[in-house]
């Protein structure tokens, strides 16, 4: 059965879609808006570390909002979709 979630590595979830790498730090509130706008999964981990900027996510079917001072994981082939970005 296809997949109907497109699956993204790194590169293309931060704006480089050749880039190969397999880890990377970026810091949440100094980062360009993705690219990626659609509801999509993920071959890596996602630890999401906002100090000021917040954003509100769908993940699995639920809804959560990354606040500022805050902590928040992501799961590789979780459906994913950033809902805001503030």
């Amino acid at each position: 059965m296809k997949d109907i979630f497109p699956f993204y590595s790194i590169g293309r979830f931060i704006n480089q879609p050749a880039n190969p790498t397999e880890f990377e730090i970026l810091q949440f509130d100094k980062m360009e808006k993705s690219n990626v706008n659609d509801f999509h999964k993920h071959c890596f981990y996602e630890i999401l570390c906002a100090e000021k900027d917040k954003s509100k996510q769908i993940i699995d079917c639920s809804g959560y909002e990354v606040k500022p001072n805050s902590l928040f994981f992501i799961s590789p082939n979780q459906v994913h979709h950033f809902e805001e970005w503030c």
